[in-house]
């Protein structure tokens, strides 16, 4: 099935040491990841919706959520997350620090 799949989407699939073959492989490797992400995430909330479970419904909306925000804020480009620095410690402001160490 990876022969397949490399066959038909990478070309020159064959040349592994190459960077642009590498990057190919890379961005099938995303772009497979996200339609099976999604896929997932469809059907969890069409399980969830048939079965009544609030549970499966919330995961669904989960996964999708994951799906739709950034890796890491590392992907981010540095200039756009602000940052909060207490002492040594420093956190991106969408995040909460433990309130112990205010």
């Amino acid at each position: 099935m990876k022969q397949f799949i490399w066959k038909t989407f990478v070309k020159g699939y064959e040349d592994t040491k190459d960077p642009v073959v590498r990057r190919r492989y890379t961005r099938l490797t995303g772009v497979l990841g996200i339609i099976v992400n999604a896929l997932l995430c469809g059907a969890k909330i069409v399980l969830g919706l048939l079965s009544g479970s609030i549970a499966v419904i919330a995961d669904g909306l989960h996964d999708m959520a994951d799906s739709l925000a950034p890796t890491s804020p590392a992907s981010l480009p540095t200039a756009s997350i602000p940052m909060v620095t207490r002492g040594r410690n420093t956190w991106p402001v969408w995040s909460s620090p433990p309130s112990f160490l205010w």
